[in-house]
This record gives structure tokens, C-alpha cells and sequence, in this order.
């Protein structure tokens, strides 16, 4: 995404330089906004991913829990990893089971407008805005 945000900033800043002597101003106000909304993309799938890539430890944990008890955990606490990172996640974010502790659910919370949800019903990550 980052590739083709630069090229198209390229292809502006030619089309600025070449064809437009009267508004130059303009185009680079115009190239101004689409840069910033770019890094802002950019800064947002970087921060889901980092959201997901810390939600996969917590995931492993959890089916290794199952795999050891033959359910889920009711809380992060119950998990075999790093206390930091559970004191992390149980501040952060959601940890939920079913009733019968069959399934769980786990929403992460990138930053303070994006969320992103794995539920072990169907084993993916789903983003919601």
C-alpha cells in the first residue's frame, strides 16, 4: 500500500511541475492532504497488526489451555504466559468465553478508533471499525 501511496505521489508532483504554472499552490495542498492520509492508512494497519501479532500469543495460549483441561479459560489470568503481557491484554482488551467455555472471543484494540476480533468459532481475525 505504502508503494503505490509513493507513486501516486510521484505521478502528482510530475503532473504539478510539468502542466500546471498557475496552480502549483493548489496541486501541492492537494498533494499536502493525500500524503497525510497515506501515513495515516499506513499507521493504522501497522498498529493492527502489532494489535494481531500480540493477540496470537494470547490465541496459542488459549488452545493449549483447551488442550490441557479440554475448555477455554474463563480469563486471561488462567493462561500460561508472560504476566506482563496477560496484565497487558487484561487492561487493554476483551477476553470472553461461551457459557460452556467451548469457544472465546478476543477483541484487541489497536488504537482508539479500530478494533479487531478473533473468534475460535471461526478461527480468523475480523476488523471492526
Amino acid at each position: 500500500m505504502a508503494a503505490m501511496g509513493l507513486t501516486v505521489i510521484g505521478f502528482i508532483i510530475d503532473l504539478i511541475l510539468k502542466y500546471s504554472k498557475g496552480i502549483r499552490l493548489t496541486g501541492f495542498i492537494f498533494l499536502f492532504f493525500l500524503t497525510a492520509t497515506i501515513a495515516s492508512l499506513t499507521t493504522i494497519e501497522l498498529s493492527r497488526s502489532r494489535a494481531e501479532k500480540q493477540g496470537n500469543k494470547v490465541i496459542r495460549a488459549a488452545y493449549q489451555y483447551k488442550s490441557k483441561h479440554g475448555h477455554f479459560p474463563t480469563d486471561i489470568e488462567s493462561l500460561d504466559m508472560d504476566n506482563q503481557l496477560k496484565a497487558k491484554f487484561a487492561k487493554r482488551n476483551v477476553y470472553s468465553t461461551d457459557s460452556t467455555k467451548s469457544q472465546f472471543e478476543l477483541e484487541v484494540h489497536s488504537d482508539g478508533w479500530h478494533s479487531t476480533v478473533f473468534r475460535s468459532r471461526d478461527s480468523i481475525w475480523v476488523t471492526e471499525d
